[in-house]
């Protein structure tokens, strides 16, 4: 069994989500919690008062509360022991009297189970608290309260197929680290270990581990170059990191037809995907939340605005996939129309605030 809390979800972004899922027919909502039966076209507004017209003392920014909860891959759940474990974990998080819907997801060919709440508490009428979060709301301490709750009902840790929360971090370039050959090296023959099928995926995966190569004008080979998290170079280009041979080597590893078969791995990351881009607002946000699943995200611009070509380097599985090839939920033209509305309309929010706040410490400084 495992259990994924998906920060920075807001919400509504998460109903959107999910009432998605359950218009194409793979989700359906298997119970609520403290909303009345029956009345979903209630849910939103109910959430919304929650997370919009209470007034909490508390400043915080992120209201919403979404957690996924997938059985082990030999483990299955009855609806109805589906609702009394989701209740049991939700009661232990202090959750428990809390709104809540809980969806039935049968679109990965594995079931699992998404909650949706609020983490806004009604003191009264009009009022409320942030629930008491502490410590349990990190991964790690939900899959303890996970473990502590399995023996009662039967089940013992499993694996979820999607997903593994031990993640084996993979070595990236850092300034800081100084021997800039030796992570060069390091790095690169770590990418040679990924399946790609062209060079320029294997590019792609040197640059989510802040490399970018370059070739040589004039002589054989490659150049070098550090990058931060951002892609700006931090290093002057290096040469002699790999022989030509050395080289000509990985052109041999491509595996053309990898993604061809392997579809189940390449639909679960398109799901992933799609999770993120309908709970996050800004590409900050998305590539967090990707980071979040062992997923660096690459981005190739447009010359006509968008993006060409989204990579995502899968780091528990090494290997690479394209937007471009994701046809069944999020083809690359809606990943663009989608990115465009949704993530300028959040930096135009940002802008405004920061707008507001300038004009109010300029009529402050004018009073003084």
């Amino acid at each position: 069994m495992i259990a994924r809390i998906l920060k920075g979800a807001s919400t509504q972004s998460s109903l959107e989500y999910n009432e998605k899922k359950e218009k194409l027919g793979v989700a359906s909502k298997l119970a609520v919690n403290n909303l009345p039966q029956g009345r979903p076209d209630l849910y939103e507004s109910i959430f919304k008062f929650y997370n919009e017209d209470v007034i909490v003392n508390e400043n915080f920014k992120n209201k919403g509360f979404h957690m996924t909860i997938s059985p082990g891959a030999n483990e299955t759940m009855t609806d109805e022991k589906a609702k009394k474990f989701i209740g049991a974990i939700m009661k232990k998080m202090g959750m428990g009297s809390q709104p809540y819907i809980i969806y039935k997801h049968e679109d990965t060919g594995h079931v699992h189970y998404h909650i949706v709440s609020t983490l806004v508490k009604l003191t009264g009428k009009y009022t409320g608290k942030k629930v008491e979060e502490q410590n349990h709301f990190t991964n790690l301490e939900t899959l303890k309260n996970l473990k502590e709750l399995e023996e009662a009902f039967g089940y013992t840790t499993g694996k979820d197929p999607t997903y593994d929360n031990k993640f084996k971090k993979t070595p990236k370039f850092e300034i800081k680290k100084g021997n800039t050959i030796k992570q060069f090296k390091s790095i690169f023959e770590d990418a040679s270990e990924y399946f790609f099928e062209s060079m320029q995926e294997f590019e792609a995966i040197l640059l989510s581990k802040n490399v970018k190569v370059k070739k040589r004008t004039l002589r054989e080979g490659l150049l070098f170059f550090g990058t931060d998290y951002k892609g700006k170079i931090l290093t002057q280009p290096q040469g002699g990191i790999i022989t030509d041979e050395d080289y000509r080597k990985i052109e041999d590893l491509k595996k053309p037809l990898f993604r061809y078969n392997n579809k189940e791995l390449e639909k679960n990351i398109e799901d992933t995907v799609e999770k993120a881009l309908y709970l996050t607002n800004s590409k900050k946000e998305f590539k967090e939340y990707l980071r979040g699943q062992n997923i660096d995200v690459i981005f190739e611009e447009s010359k006509k605005g968008g993006y060409s070509e989204v990579f995502y380097i899968d780091n528990t599985s090494k290997a690479i996939f394209r937007n471009s090839e994701f046809t069944e939920t999020i083809p690359l033209h809606l990943f663009n129309r989608t990115t465009s509305t949704r993530w300028n309309k959040k930096r135009q929010e940002e802008e405004n605030i920061t707008t507001a706040n300038n004009k109010k410490f300029t009529i402050k400084q004018q009073t003084k």
